[in-house]
């Protein structure tokens, strides 16, 4: 997958694959926000920033509807802080785990609630907003894609 690029625009940045289809997608340009807008059933999608699907960090936990995961943007924010190298515009590894252990389904988003006390709560905090406008170009997180 990693030469992967957008079906769309061929752009080989911020990748998602869906792996109801198979189609990789951008989410620099709302490439991935479209394809979720126009196929609701397409639930499950593989980020090619952090090599892995995306779904709730607990391991034990199968929740991977990208539509029920939320994610914690005060410690998006500290790891970027923290591990984004801006000269050379790349993540060192423990950054990539903090982003990747920052996404939760609702049941556990809760428990990091109670962890982190600057975590969201309103519903800012989805990955898919549940009030976003269909069809509109939206990028979604340029943390996990």
């Amino acid at each position: 997958m990693s030469a992967a690029k957008c079906n769309e625009c061929y752009s080989s940045l911020n990748l998602a694959t869906c792996l109801h289809c198979s189609i990789p997608l951008c989410d620099n340009a709302g490439h991935l926000n479209e394809h979720i807008q126009a196929n609701p059933s397409h639930r499950q999608y593989y980020s090619h920033k952090i090599s892995r699907l995306v779904k709730c960090c607990k391991s034990t936990c199968k929740v991977t509807d990208i539509k029920d995961l939320l994610t914690c943007h005060y410690c998006f924010d500290k790891a970027f802080d923290k591990f984004y190298d801006m000269y050379t515009a790349t993540w060192k590894g423990t950054g990539l785990s903090i982003i990747s252990g920052s996404i939760c389904c609702e049941d556990h988003f809760a428990w990091h609630r109670m962890n982190c006390m600057n975590a969201n709560v309103e519903e800012s905090a989805y990955i898919i907003s549940k009030s976003s406008q269909k069809h509109k170009r939206v990028q979604l997180s340029d943390f996990i894609f």
